[in-house]
């Protein structure tokens, strides 16, 4: 036969031709032929069966019911579900097929049968599985199960169990194999859950306290995530509990790796988190109600200790919640934003949705959230000065310590939505959040710096209660102090960059020390080597060309900065020696005389900052 790729109306004739060779003239689809072509091979027995699995009464629920997602004041349930379970309703309706004494092989799920009759339940609604029966290794029986109805009850000994899968939802139908909920695990069900079902994580939504109580059976052959706390009606007050629920079955989702979520009965705790599951999954919320009362089927409606209505207080506790959140309009935006409130990014969320949803979703959007930014600076700047941010962007800031302070060995805290997030957020005075999700709250302390410095200053032979003439000689006048020579030789650049840094001590009255602006009195002058003056420059504000005054408030006194310009005199940067005159009382014409005790602790410095 030629090498060909046959069209699809070739395929079709092909599969008559099969149909035609098993006695029917019904063309076969695609997933039918497998089986029709093993049986040709074979010679086995081939057989088709299509049923609805969903028991009519839970079919009858299903079917007939729709809640008004803003009346919670009333329940169906009851008219559906009998006071006393009824086993018939608890699991789905199975196929009776008959079989050989042997294997029978369900698309990859082996189990042993007899022959005669036999019972099969469980899988996937509205899709072909083949079976093929072996006896001692030959092939006796074929064929082809099709179950209809799209809830997927599954028949096991633990109990409550469903798939999530075929509920509407946002652009098609919630995949199935993905999610199961139930209550605690049968170890019974091991080849079931393993091998029909595919498990490959549980979930337990007991808390680890209470989920120690229980034998560990599944969690020995899967992965296991199980929260400190446990989750009953409430999205409030259990922040991290959910970040772990949801953290693991959006990696689930995205693994491909089947999990089963339950608690002990698989209605309250795992009811809670399926309704936060399926909104974020678009079911509306008359499904979600069903979805959570289809437990009643396994438990009875006799009495509310076993009955789970929506209009019951839990419940509506709950979705009273839900609805009083504010970002978000609708029920599923209001979780999806919720969810992102979180630390889940939108990025997350809707590849979930993509993992969940068999049909295109749109992807959503998150409602934009104002945050306040509070920062509280002792001894530091910060070059933002916003005080608030918008949800998702990014928020920045570079924080400056004050002149005589550092940010080395300082106290740093930066918060964002109660958690502290210093260690990813800052680095070397920068603060840098990429996706803001809550009020911000940054606290610096800088730390005081030690400078190491040459105080060029002697009180010694500083000359008290004496001012300095225009010719650099001293006169007598109250209040004022003049140093020294002081030797700068070869110190000086001359070029605006030198700076003469001066403390005046706050420890002895009379107050305050300081340089007040007497542009005859307060000055630096010149010397040559001789000590002949050659220059001079006014320390007073007057005189903002050639000095510049920074005050630094520290509690003690002040500090000041005095330029030496070569706009003073072109020759100052060859100055061997300078003498500085100050006032320590704040007057300019004199005033109370001074002790060598009230300038014991002025310090003068060049080009070495005093902190």
């Amino acid at each position: 036969m030629a090498n060909k790729l046959y069209e699809e109306s070739d395929i079709q004739d092909i599969a008559l031709a099969i149909r035609e060779q098993n006695g029917t003239s019904t063309k076969y689809n695609v997933s039918q032929m497998g089986a029709a072509v093993r049986a040709i091979r074979t010679g086995a027995a081939t057989s088709e069966h299509t049923w609805n699995q969903i028991p009519t009464v839970v079919k009858n629920f299903l079917d007939n019911v729709t809640y008004n997602p803003s009346d919670y004041s009333t329940s169906q349930i009851t008219n559906y579900a009998p006071a006393t379970a009824n086993v018939n309703n608890k699991y789905p309706i199975g196929i009776t097929v008959e079989t050989d004494s042997g294997v029978l092989d369900r698309d990859g799920y082996e189990m042993p049968v007899a022959s005669g009759n036999t019972t099969l339940y469980n899988d996937i609604p509205n899709q072909f599985t083949e079976f093929v029966n072996r006896n001692g290794g030959a092939v006796s029986r074929v064929g082809t199960l099709k179950p209809t109805g799209f809830l997927r009850q599954i028949k096991c000994a633990t109990s409550n169990v469903r798939d999530l899968g075929g509920w509407a939802c946002d652009g098609g139908t919630v995949k199935y194999g993905k999610l199961f909920r139930g209550g605690e695990f049968n170890e019974a069900d091991l080849d079931i859950f393993l091998n029909q079902l595919g498990i490959r994580h549980e979930l337990n939504l007991r808390g680890t306290s209470e989920a120690a109580e229980a034998p560990a059976i599944l969690r020995n052959y899967v992965r296991y995530t199980c929260p400190e706390l446990f989750v009953w009606y409430t999205i409030q007050n259990r922040d991290e509990a959910w970040r772990d629920i949801i953290r693991c079955i959006f990696d689930c989702a995205a693994h491909n790796d089947p999990v089963f979520f339950h608690c002990s009965a698989g209605a309250d705790r795992t009811g809670t988190v399926a309704c936060i599951i399926e909104a974020i999954l678009g079911m509306s919320q008359s499904d979600i109600d069903k979805d959570y009362e289809l437990t009643n089927f396994h438990t009875g409606v006799a009495t509310d200790s076993n009955a789970r209505r929506r209009n019951e207080g839990e419940w509506k506790g709950l979705i009273n919640q839900i609805n009083a959140l504010t970002k978000g309009t609708t029920f599923r935006d209001k979780v999806v934003n919720w969810v992102a409130k979180l630390g889940f990014t939108v990025a997350e969320i809707n590849a979930f949705r993509k993992a969940m949803i068999d049909g295109n979703p749109a992807d959503v959007t998150l409602v934009a959230e104002t945050f306040a930014v509070t920062n509280t600076l002792s001894n530091a700047t910060t070059s933002n000065a916003a005080t608030t941010v918008t949800e998702g962007q990014t928020y920045t800031a570079t924080i400056t310590a004050a002149n005589g302070y550092t940010l080395e060995g300082a106290t740093v805290s930066v918060k964002m939505g109660g958690v502290d997030i210093t260690a990813t957020a800052y680095a070397n005075g920068v603060v840098n959040i990429a996706n803001v999700s809550g009020n911000i709250v940054i606290t610096v302390d800088a730390v005081k710096m030690t400078a190491v410095y040459t105080n060029l200053f002697d009180p010694s032979k500083a000359s008290i209660n004496n001012r300095m003439g225009s010719s650099g000689t001293n006169s007598t006048l109250n209040g004022y102090f003049v140093s020294d020579y002081i030797d700068v030789s070869g110190k000086l650049k001359g070029d605006g960059s030198d700076r003469f840094y001066i403390k005046n001590p706050a420890n002895t009255a009379p107050t305050p020390y300081g340089i007040v602006g007497d542009a005859s009195n307060q000055k630096i002058v010149y010397f040559n080597s001789s000590k002949t003056k050659i220059g001079a420059a006014i320390l007073g504000n007057s005189d903002t060309t050639n000095f510049t005054k920074v005050n630094y408030s520290d509690g003690v006194g002040s500090f000041v900065g005095c330029k030496v310009s070569g706009s003073v005199n072109t020759s100052l940067a060859n100055a061997a020696y300078v003498r500085i005159a100050l006032c320590a009382n704040n007057t300019l014409s004199g005033g109370t005389a001074i002790t060598a005790d009230a300038i014991a602790d002025v310090v003068i410095t060049l080009n070495e900052p005093i902190y």
